[in-house]
């Protein structure tokens, strides 16, 4: 980042610092002017995403990613960042089983 800001950067053991004249192009699948105009996301929001797409996935992280439009490493940042473990998806899904194949199970009161 700081090669972008300054425009000069050194070479391994160099001691005269080189110009940089660079232009980045980024792109992106999603609707940056609909997710500005929504402002940002609370972070409850962000693990509500994360945990219903690792659900629906089964805890397929890769699938889970894909799903949610973002990489793998990304979703792993994210899910240490907000305190989300494996237990956080799996103990909801255990719960769906026992309801999917007993309709009157009510679960743990």
């Amino acid at each position: 980042m700081r090669v972008l800001q300054e425009r000069q950067f050194y070479r391994i053991g160099g001691t005269k610092p080189l110009p940089l004249e660079a232009r980045i192009l980024a792109a992106t699948n999603r609707r940056l002017d609909e997710e500005v105009a929504a402002g940002p996301q609370p972070i409850h929001d962000e693990a509500a995403r994360i945990l219903a797409a690792l659900r629906t996935t089964y805890g397929n992280k890769s699938a889970a990613a894909r799903l949610l439009g973002i990489s793998r490493g990304t979703l792993y940042n994210r899910l240490k960042a907000l305190g989300l473990s494996e237990a956080d998806w799996k103990g909801e899904q255990r719960q769906d089983s026992r309801t999917k194949t007993n309709p009157h199970h009510k679960g743990r009161e």
